[in-house]
Order: C-alpha cells, then sequence, then structure tokens
C-alpha cells in the first residue's frame, strides 16, 4: 500500500462520526448508554440526535425489553394512554429510581431504631419533613421517630392507638395520616401535634 492509500485511509477513519452513523447502529449504540445520559446530553448534541431520542417509540421498545411486558403493564396500571403516555419520561426516571437501588448495600447506611415497640413492626411510613418516621405494630401501638442520624433517643411519642394489631399507616396530606387495625377501624391522626395527643381527630368504622 503506497503513502497515498495510507493517507486516504487514514483521512476516511478520521470522519466516522456518531451522526454519520448509520440510523440501526446509532440505535444500537444508544440502547448501550443509560437513560440519564440520553435525555440529559446526547439528544442536545444536535438536532438529528434530538429528533430520535425524542421518539416515543424508540422509549416504548426501550420499556418493553428492559422491564419485560409484565412488568410494565403492572406499573401502568390505569394511567396509560397509547396517544398521550411519555414513554421517554416513564422509561428514564424507571431506570434511575432501578440505578438507586442497584448498590444500594455498598451505596447506603444502615440505623436501626428500638426500644418502643414489643411486637411486629407492620407498617413504616415517612413524614414528609424527611426527618421523623411513624411506625406500626402489633403490639397495638403507633410510634413517631426522629430519624435524624445521631439521635440519642429516636422515640418522640407512642400512643396506643387500637385495639388491636395496627396493620398499615398512609400519609394522608402533610398534617395527617392514616391508621388501620384489626379492630376494624381506620383512624386520622394529627401529626401538627402528634406528640401532645392522644386520640385520633376521627375514627371511620
Amino acid at each position: 500500500m503506497n503513502s497515498f492509500e495510507n493517507s486516504a485511509g487514514a483521512e476516511t477513519l478520521s470522519t466516522i462520526s456518531l451522526d454519520s452513523l448509520p440510523i440501526e447502529v446509532f440505535l444500537m449504540i444508544c440502547e448501550r448508554i443509560d437513560a440519564d445520559t440520553l435525555v440529559k446530553s446526547l439528544m442536545y448534541v444536535n438536532k438529528q440526535f434530538y429528533e430520535i431520542i425524542s421518539d416515543n417509540y424508540l422509549w416504548k421498545k426501550r420499556a418493553m425489553r428492559t422491564f419485560n411486558d409484565c412488568n410494565v403493564a403492572f406499573m401502568l396500571t390505569s394511567v396509560y394512554n397509547e396517544n398521550t403516555f411519555n414513554w421517554k419520561q416513564f422509561t428514564w426516571h424507571t431506570e434511575l429510581e432501578d440505578s438507586c437501588w442497584a448498590e444500594y448495600e455498598t451505596k447506603t447506611t444502615t440505623t436501626v431504631f428500638s426500644g418502643a415497640h414489643f411486637s411486629e413492626v407492620d407498617a413504616v411510613i415517612m413524614a414528609r419533613d424527611g426527618n421523623h418516621c411513624i411506625s406500626a405494630s402489633r403490639d397495638r401501638s403507633i410510634c413517631l421517630w426522629n430519624t435524624t442520624i445521631g439521635t440519642n433517643n429516636p422515640v418522640v411519642h407512642k400512643i396506643d392507638s387500637h385495639l388491636g394489631w395496627v396493620w398499615d399507616l398512609e400519609i394522608y396530606d402533610d398534617h395527617h395520616f392514616l391508621s388501620c387495625s384489626w379492630d376494624s377501624k381506620v383512624k386520622l391522626w394529627n401529626t401538627d401535634n402528634f406528640t401532645q395527643i392522644s386520640q385520633p381527630i376521627q375514627t371511620f368504622r
């Protein structure tokens, strides 16, 4: 091979770039790039990339492949509408959520709170302030905990809430939560004065 052929080959190689690749090859590369990089970076390189990566069908196909048909159907439940559903947002945020838990054992710390309940804990919810959690137990009580790291006494308040096992808790709004029990009652509690009360503000049968 003469010097002219060498220089021609080098010039050809130097002109190869992502936007010069066949669309099929580019899509195969996209399949191996995480959704966050595609959405935040690659799609803004140029107009061509933006149009390709914005395609709703591309993200639908990615979701079906990544999460499989059954899981996708379960996650969508009744919110899905073929004409309006945003597959890019759905797939992007679902992949982000999955990545947060992919290495949770090495990327998270564990804090154990104990000393309040004497039976199994069946429900725990985080308060909206992010610094407290509420637990419900088969000992018929509900506890408010301070989850701030380094707290010497994490138990803020304990209420004998029901006449039976407390099965579940649910945040109602920024100031209230609900509890349900084996005693066939659902109770509404006010979190603003949780440490001062021993009775719910309303009971449903």
